[in-house]
């Protein structure tokens, strides 16, 4: 059987733009699946925790001064609720202790937030302590309510001044 140049002319020419176009189209889906599986934008992504109460080994090197404070803050409790010491509450906030995992805790009960967020941080002072204090002892910060948390989305947990 003879072979046909031009029939296989015109096979060739209708192969080969289907060949390419088979290869844009692969790279085409294989550009968009990598794209998808990037971080999109505006989308936070995932970073590391802060360090809510530091490290039992942190808090036991406290100097003997702040220890010596924090017994005496601990000792003037005025209620216990299943186990955490009541030290103060009042209709704006409300300190207790925690004895594990030892730390204490000002839970703010309305707004405007920041403002009584300082003046449970000042109930500290009051005892001796600096700022300084307030991040080692540690003390941290929750909100009364969900609502809080979705009006103030950026409300930080730890004392002015502290960074972890």
């Amino acid at each position: 059987m003879p072979l046909n140049l031009t029939k296989t002319k015109q096979k060739l020419k209708f192969i080969i733009p289907v060949i390419l176009l088979l290869v844009v189209a692969l790279a085409i889906s294989t550009g968009l699946y990598l794209k998808s599986k990037s971080p999109k934008p505006g989308k936070p992504q995932e970073t590391q925790p802060k360090f809510v109460i530091p490290s039992l080994s942190t808090r036991q090197q406290l100097p003997n001064n702040i220890q010596a404070i924090k017994k005496q803050i601990i000792e003037s409790q005025i209620a216990n609720e299943r186990g955490n010491i009541v030290l103060y509450t009042s209709n704006e906030y409300k300190i207790i202790y925690v004895p594990t995992p030892d730390f204490f805790l000002a839970t703010i009960l309305k707004e405007p937030l920041e403002t009584y967020k300082l003046e449970a941080q000042n109930w500290f002072y009051k005892f001796g302590l600096k700022q300084t204090d307030l991040c080692n002892l540690p003390l941290r910060f929750g909100l009364d309510s969900t609502d809080f948390s979705k009006t103030h989305p950026d409300f930080s947990p730890f004392p002015e001044g502290c960074s972890y």
